[in-house]
């Protein structure tokens, strides 16, 4: 959820955000995994990536728009969405295998 906070939150909140989202992700954890929905979170799916990006993003709708206009070096360039689509597709090809190795429970 950090990425979602960059230029808006100074760092006494990004370590408040840190110790909430901490708290949070516990609480959440709990529920998914072991108490009201039982569910098998292989990889951490569930209690983890889905949990930061709605973190991180609830975060950012709490703490407004930025102030400051972004600097005008954070542009994309061709290379940088390149190695991102790579990236991208490296990671929705591979991750049930990478996952799914660590599983030992019965189908």
């Amino acid at each position: 959820s950090f990425g979602a906070l960059i230029g808006r939150a100074t760092p006494h909140q990004m370590c408040l955000i840190a110790i909430s989202e901490s708290i949070f992700y516990a609480i959440n954890k709990v529920i998914i995994v072991f108490g009201i929905l039982n569910a098998e979170d292989v990889g951490g799916t569930l209690t983890i990536h889905m949990f930061g990006a709605f973190f991180g993003l609830a975060a950012a709708y709490a703490l407004g728009p930025q102030e400051k206009a972004s600097a005008s070096n954070n542009s994309s360039s061709r290379v940088s969405d390149v190695f991102s689509l790579v990236g991208t597709t490296l990671l929705w090809v591979y991750w049930p295998s990478f996952v799914g190795a660590t599983e030992t429970g019965d189908a």
